[in-house]
């Protein structure tokens, strides 16, 4: 396009511009909002029906741990599609997972999986060696400790 050709003007097939109405720019304006939207809906409804969800199932909210909140966060649980946290891989948390959860297990009623099963158990396995590391270093630090007090008692004695 020439310089100095502004928004509401188009070129015309001579080389002439053309202005247009502000009724054109908005008739134009309201058309690309409705391609837009439109795109968004299919969009929406290809996702939903790719989306294979199971029966849902209801939520008995005397069951679920409310954790000083007075809210149920949902009343049915339905398939929940995430992305592992760890590997990437997408993974679906099955409304039979999410009732056990919630209300069996008696898990956080705001929290959502983000792990995968073999992750979950790659990340447990990881958390437990850590955890036994980290009481080995404390028993080394006690016994140190205990030979110095005891030395310091000794020598008091003394």
């Amino acid at each position: 396009m020439r310089e100095g050709i502004e928004n509401g003007e188009r070129l015309h097939r001579r080389g002439r511009v053309e202005m247009k109405s502000n009724k054109q720019r908005r008739t134009e304006i309201m058309a690309r909002r409705h391609a837009r939207a439109a795109a968004k809906q299919a969009a929406t409804a290809r996702r939903s029906s790719a989306r294979q969800l199971s029966e849902m199932t209801f939520v008995e909210p005397w069951m679920v741990a409310l954790n000083n909140s007075f809210a149920v966060p949902r009343r049915q649980y339905s398939d929940y599609a995430f992305t592992c946290r760890d590997c990437a891989k997408p993974q679906v948390w099955t409304a039979a997972r999410q009732h056990w959860w919630y209300e069996v297990a008696g898990g956080h009623v705001w929290s959502r999986a983000v792990r995968c099963a073999p992750c979950r158990e790659a990340e447990r396995l990881r958390v437990k060696v850590a955890r036994q590391i980290a009481e080995a270093g404390l028993a080394r630090k006690r016994e140190r400790l205990a030979v110095v007090v005891a030395s310091e008692e000794r020598a008091n004695e003394a």
